[in-house]
C-alpha cells in the first residue's frame, strides 16, 4: 500500500436503529476487512435496550477508535448522519448503513478511487445494490472478484447513500445533508447534485465491494414506500424529475450523427438520468467507438443491450410492471435527436 495512504484517516459514520444482528455483522466486517486508519462514529438513534447495550459494550471494547453518540429520541437517518458529520475531523468521511457487510480492503480501494482525480468528490463501492448479485458467492468472494477488475473507477450521476465516501473539502463547501428528506430517501442524490454544482463528480470504486441488505433499516419505519414518494416529490421540486430512457438504435449511423447522439447522451447522464441503448451489436459498436473517441469516461448510468425495437419494447415494458424505478421514455435514436436538439 502507498505509504501516504496508510496515513489517510477516515471517519466512518454509522446510524443505528435496532436490528442488532445487522450492526454486529457490519462492525465485525469493518474490524476484519479495513486496512487503513479509521475511526467509527456510531449514532444510536434511540435503539431498544438490547441494541443500545451492545453498542455501549462495543464502544467500551474499542475505545481508541470508536465514538458513540446517543440520541434521546428517534430522529431518523438524515439527522443522525448530520450529527455524526459534526463530530468528524478527518480528510475523508464515510456514511455507512448499519445493514451492510464490507469486503476486504473496501475502504482502501474507495480512497484510491477518490484520489484518482481531484474532481472526484463522492465515491460508492461496487455492490449487490448495483446488480452485482453474485448468486451463491460470499462477500469475500465477491470482493476478490471486484479487486481484480481492469478499471479503478466509473463515473456515476449520483451516489447511493448506503456507503458514501466523501472528501472533507466537499463537506466544507456544501455542508450537511438536507434534513427536509426526513427519515431518508433521495438525500443521497440531493447531496450528490449539490456536490456536482460545486464542481465535483461522483464515482464508483470498481475494485471495492460492500454488500447491502436493501431497505432493511427503513422497514423498521413501517410505511417506507410512502416515505419514498414524499422524498421523491421534494427532490423533484428542488431539482427535476429523474427519467429513465430506452433508446433504440435501429441502424448504423454516420460519424457526425453518432457524435451528436453521444453529446446528447452525456448531457442527460449528467442530469442523473438512466439510459439503456438497445440495438444490434454492430450499431452499438459504432456508437461506443464514438463515445470513446470523445474521451468520455465509463458511466454507470449508461447500459447497452443487444435487442431490436420489438423485443426491447416488450422486455422493458414488462420490466416496468415489477420495478419501482420505471422507464419513462421509449424512443428511437432519430426521435431522441429530434427531441433533444431539434433536428
Amino acid at each position: 500500500m502507498n505509504s501516504d495512504l496508510k496515513q489517510t484517516h477516515c471517519d466512518i459514520i454509522i446510524p443505528v436503529w435496532n436490528r442488532i444482528h445487522d450492526i454486529r455483522a457490519c462492525l465485525n466486517s469493518i474490524l476484519i476487512n479495513t486496512n487503513c486508519d479509521f475511526r467509527l462514529i456510531i449514532v444510536d438513534d434511540n435503539s431498544s435496550i438490547d441494541t443500545a447495550s451492545y453498542l455501549s459494550s462495543f464502544a467500551d471494547r474499542h475505545k481508541k477508535r470508536t465514538m458513540l453518540l446517543k440520541n434521546k429520541k428517534n430522529v431518523g437517518y438524515v439527522k443522525s448522519v448530520n450529527l455524526g458529520i459534526e463530530a468528524t475531523s478527518s480528510s475523508y468521511v464515510c456514511f455507512l448503513n448499519s445493514d451492510t457487510v464490507v469486503g476486504e480492503k473496501w475502504l482502501t480501494n474507495m480512497i484510491l478511487a477518490a484520489e484518482y482525480s481531484k474532481r472526484i468528490g463522492i465515491v460508492n463501492p461496487n455492490s449487490n445494490n448495483f446488480g452485482l448479485k453474485g448468486k451463491g458467492l460470499t462477500v469475500s468472494e465477491m470482493s476478490e472478484i471486484c479487486s481484480k477488475g481492469p478499471s479503478i473507477i466509473a463515473e456515476q450521476a449520483a451516489a447511493s447513500g448506503f456507503c458514501m465516501l466523501v472528501k472533507r473539502e466537499v463537506i466544507n463547501k456544501i455542508g450537511l445533508l438536507d434534513e427536509c428528506f426526513g427519515v431518508g430517501f433521495f438525500e443521497d442524490a440531493d447531496y450528490s447534485f449539490r456536490a456536482k454544482e460545486a464542481g465535483y463528480m461522483c464515482a464508483r470504486a470498481l475494485r471495492a465491494y460492500v454488500n447491502h441488505r436493501q431497505h432493511a433499516s427503513f422497514n423498521e419505519y413501517g410505511d417506507w414506500e410512502n416515505h419514498f414518494e414524499q422524498s421523491r416529490e421534494i427532490f423533484e421540486k428542488k431539482w427535476w424529475p429523474i427519467e429513465r430512457t430506452v433508446i433504440f438504435v435501429e441502424k448504423k449511423y454516420a460519424e457526425e450523427d453518432c457524435n451528436k447522439i453521444v453529446i446528447e447522451l452525456s448531457k442527460i447522464l449528467y442530469r442523473g438520468e438512466g439510459v439503456i441503448v438497445a440495438g444490434s451489436k454492430s450499431a452499438l459498436g459504432i456508437l461506443l467507438d464514438a463515445w470513446n473517441k470523445a474521451g468520455l469516461p465509463i458511466h454507470v448510468n449508461l447500459k447497452c443491450s443487444i435487442n431490436n425495437k420489438i423485443v426491447g419494447n416488450i422486455k422493458y415494458r414488462l420490466r416496468n410492471l415489477i420495478k419501482k424505478k420505471k422507464i419513462s421514455r421509449f424512443v428511437s435514436a432519430n426521435e431522441f435527436l429530434k427531441t433533444n436538439i431539434g433536428l
